[in-house]
């Protein structure tokens, strides 16, 4: 069975998914990415004027969260097809692990009972939104 890990990335222009086989040779470990198992969706998530992070709605209104289970739901059907395309068992996969990263220096504003100020309550590094500065 094929090794995988998902990496995830969040960025301010597009979310993207890859998969990485995973394989130990002897003593030592080769990660590399499946070819064709990839997947992106371009999207402004930060606001130009503010630098606020756009959480619930972006890109045809769908929220980051939808983006990333659309990457996610992308590079998985791929691997199935991957699989699929091959007539032995050890073709299938696992997924192992799953990394992300996001945009640099960024908080998400909460209150002192842990909710979401405002309906955009995110702070990045461009951020100057009164709403959030304020608090």
């Amino acid at each position: 069975m094929k090794k995988v890990i998902l990496a995830i990335d969040i960025g301010s222009s597009s979310i993207r998914c890859t998969a990485y086989s995973v394989d130990q040779v002897s003593k030592s470990v080769e990660i590399e990415g499946v070819p064709g198992c990839s997947a992106s969706i371009t999207r402004t998530s930060v606001e130009p004027n503010t630098g606020k992070i756009n959480l619930l709605h972006g890109a045809g209104d769908e929220g980051i969260l939808k983006s990333v289970d659309h990457v996610v739901n992308s590079v998985l059907s791929k691997l199935r097809m991957t699989s699929s395309n091959k007539n032995s068992n050890s073709s299938l996969f696992q997924v192992i692990a799953v990394g992300f990263s996001s945009f640099v220096m960024n908080l998400v504003a909460v209150d002192d009972r842990g909710k979401l100020i405002g309906k955009d309550a995110s702070i990045s590094y461009a951020c100057n939104s009164a709403e959030a500065i304020n608090v």
